[in-house]
């Protein structure tokens, strides 16, 4: 580790690889601020690789719980990259998490004006979460979670023509 970190300082311009590496350690061995530290390096010596981003994204959204910062990086790295899988399906799956969860306070609410709002702000959510995931499924079409997303949130929107060819999909993953 520190003969890599001397490398980096020795030859910022030519040591990608070596900050790759680096990240590569702090993020198998649960150090995310480590690995955010080197993800900002590598992001200003190659500020058009959207695989940074995603892993930068991946970490807030993981790791540090910061949606908006994970959403920030996820978006970018789908603005170099519009064909990345990855980060376009991890900005669906946040946001339906984050309907999921306002669902499930809905759930629970007694008060059934509470429980309209909330169920309004869940699918409102859901709505923000279907075109990154429809460009997920667009971009890989056989990705089951994918698909499982999809088909829950045309249930959920009551898009049943969409949720039926979903379900029909997922059979087929399944099979």
């Amino acid at each position: 580790i520190e003969t890599f970190k001397k490398g980096i300082e020795k030859y910022p311009a030519g040591s990608s690889v070596l900050v790759v590496e680096l990240i590569n350690y702090y993020l198998t061995n649960n150090k995310a601020q480590e690995a955010l530290d080197y993800l900002d390096l590598a992001i200003k010596t190659s500020p058009d690789n959207a695989t940074y981003y995603f892993a930068k994204g991946s970490l807030y959204d993981n790791h540090f719980k910061d949606a908006a910062k994970a959403a920030e990086n996820y978006k970018m790295a789908i603005q170099l990259d519009p064909k990345y899988f990855d980060p376009t399906y991890n900005m669906g799956a946040l946001y339906f998490n984050q309907a999921v969860e306002i669902y499930e306070k809905a759930v629970k609410e007694n008060d059934n004006n509470k429980y309209k709002a909330l169920k309004l702000q869940s699918d409102d959510k859901m709505k923000e979460a279907l075109p990154f995931l429809e460009k997920a499924y667009e971009l890989n079409n056989k990705d089951l979670p994918t698909v499982e997303s999809l088909r829950n949130i045309y249930y959920r929107l009551k898009m049943d023509v969409k949720m039926e060819e979903m379900t029909k999909v997922m059979q087929e993953l399944k099979k």
